[in-house]
């Protein structure tokens, strides 16, 4: 019996070795195949930026004619001296284009709607303005997807109306009064929605806290209320 207890035993210790052998295999399969996944997403995203910047630099390697048009009627005017629309067309390098994207943007915009160059000043035929708002695009594009930048979105709290509304709506609650008793909300442009201006003060926070305090007791009721059954019994009789 003793024989047959290690026979068994041997063999089951095999079997154990064998699957973790298995296991171990899978363990370290495992982070094999995530950093072969993980490689290969960055060695994408590298060759993807390469290309990129490379459009870009071509782009910016062959804009000798529109470069030569900018010098030609627009230069004159929006210069470093003359600085005229607080722009200086002769400052600015096109392999930054993304970084002066606003100005390139207006002068697009400028362009397109025929207001430069001015009335009365020399200009290109009207097909050359077309393709210079297009090759101002293509560039602002390039650098877009070489670098995007979408800003940052400043945290916005809800208003004293929009609060208003909300607890309205989820309480069935008219809090006006209360909310009224809370400083005027600061506009920007006229509105009182616009999260750059709605900051918020350690002291705006405590009115805020205050308030929603009062709220929830008036619209809660009396807590000290004991819940009450009533039980209402049909009387019989014929329908």
């Amino acid at each position: 019996m003793q024989t047959t207890n290690r026979a068994h035993d041997k063999v089951g210790a095999g079997q154990a070795c064998e699957r973790g052998n298995v296991i171990n295999r899978k363990a370290c399969l495992v982070p094999v195949a995530l950093f072969i996944v993980v490689g290969c997403s960055l060695d994408d995203r590298a060759a993807s930026v390469n290309v990129e910047f490379e459009s870009l630099q071509a782009w910016t390697s062959n804009s000798e004619h529109e470069l030569e048009l900018l010098e030609r009627y627009c230069v004159e005017c929006h210069n470093a001296t003359d600085f005229t629309g607080n722009v200086a067309f002769d400052s600015l390098a096109l392999a930054d284009v993304g970084h002066d994207a606003a100005i390139w943007e207006a002068a697009i915009r400028k362009l397109r709607a025929g207001l430069m160059p001015p009335a009365g000043e020399p200009r290109p035929p009207r097909a050359e303005l077309d393709d210079l708002a297009s090759w101002l695009g293509t560039g602002l594009d390039l650098a877009w997807d070489e670098a995007p930048n979408p800003g940052a979105e400043p945290v916005a709290r809800l208003n004293r109306r929009q609060y208003r509304n909300a607890v309205r709506d989820l309480l069935a609650f008219d809090a006006s009064d209360l909310i009224g008793t809370l400083p005027a909300d600061a506009t920007a442009a006229g509105f009182d929605n616009n999260a750059l201006a709605l900051s918020m003060s350690p002291t705006l926070l405590e009115g805020y806290l205050s308030v929603a305090m009062q709220i929830s007791r008036q619209a809660i009721g009396d807590l000290a209320t004991a819940p009450t059954q009533v039980e209402f019994r049909a009387g019989g009789g014929r329908n």
